[in-house]
């Protein structure tokens, strides 16, 4: 095997890191930012495939697609603290409208 092939799998591995933590942090353009890094070099990586997959290249992949689920699961987590926001965020101005109201009316 090439070693361009870890080396672009090796940086995929760290750019799944680094989006993981981006995603935890709530920080959701570096994480799409280093996405979009990863599947470039996921890209460039498929080209230079050779026909056989030695074992180094399929552990990596499988490394990266537990990398894949923790994503989408935190992914999903943030998804849903958003929903939570933006219901309470509703529930807010929906009182301030109902207080706003009541002032106007005394």
């Amino acid at each position: 095997m090439s070693s361009i092939h870890l080396t672009l799998l090796d940086r995929a591995l760290i750019l799944a890191q680094h989006e993981l933590e981006a995603m935890r942090t709530g920080d959701v353009e570096s994480a799409e930012s280093h996405f979009h890094e990863r599947t470039e070099l996921m890209r460039q990586a498929a080209d230079t495939l050779d026909e056989e997959t030695p074992e180094d290249y399929r552990v990596k992949l499988i490394a990266l697609q537990g990398y894949n689920q923790l994503i989408h699961e935190e992914g999903q987590e943030l998804l849903e603290q958003i929903r939570s926001q933006l219901i309470s965020a509703r529930h807010t101005i929906r009182g301030v409208k109902g207080y706003a109201r009541v002032r106007r009316m005394q």
